[in-house]
């Protein structure tokens, strides 16, 4: 099930962050800072306490676009359509808000990620040279709403 994310649940997503990615990670202060100063909405798929998978959509006041700021799944929980799942409620989320369009960035050679979001219906927009603190380039792309 999908939910919005608690202060509780922040060992899980540390866990999931620590284990999907090995640089640029959200640590522990920036979740409860996201979770909350309310400019951002954090979902999580819950299997009973298990948490599966997050994404974080950051807003800004003087935007018309909402951010996927980050995008995890736990690797066990893989292939189970949870990805695609916690987008979909993002996106919702984001029209709900009254925004027109969702932008991210998304490592250029992460082709699992970029064909999960090119299902969805994002295009891309361009590229971002050495964006990520490894030095890898991501691709930006967008959805309108």
């Amino acid at each position: 099930m999908i939910r919005a994310a608690h202060i509780h649940d922040i060992d899980q997503l540390e866990e999931i962050e620590n284990t999907s990615f090995t640089s640029d990670l959200i640590s522990r202060r920036q979740f409860r800072h996201f979770l909350t100063i309310g400019h951002a909405s954090l979902f999580v798929w819950d299997d009973g306490g298990h948490i599966a998978g997050y994404i974080l959509t950051a807003f800004h006041s003087q935007r018309t676009a909402a951010r996927i700021y980050s995008i995890a799944v736990r690797q066990n929980d893989r292939g189970r359509g949870i990805g695609a799942a916690l987008l979909k409620a993002a996106e919702n989320d984001v029209r709900d808000k009254g925004l027109a369009a969702i932008t991210l960035e998304v490592r250029a050679n992460d082709e699992n990620t970029i064909r999960l979001y090119k299902r969805a219906g994002y295009t891309p927009t361009g590229q971002k040279q050495a964006y990520y603190e490894d030095g890898e380039d991501a691709l930006r792309m967008r959805k309108d709403l």
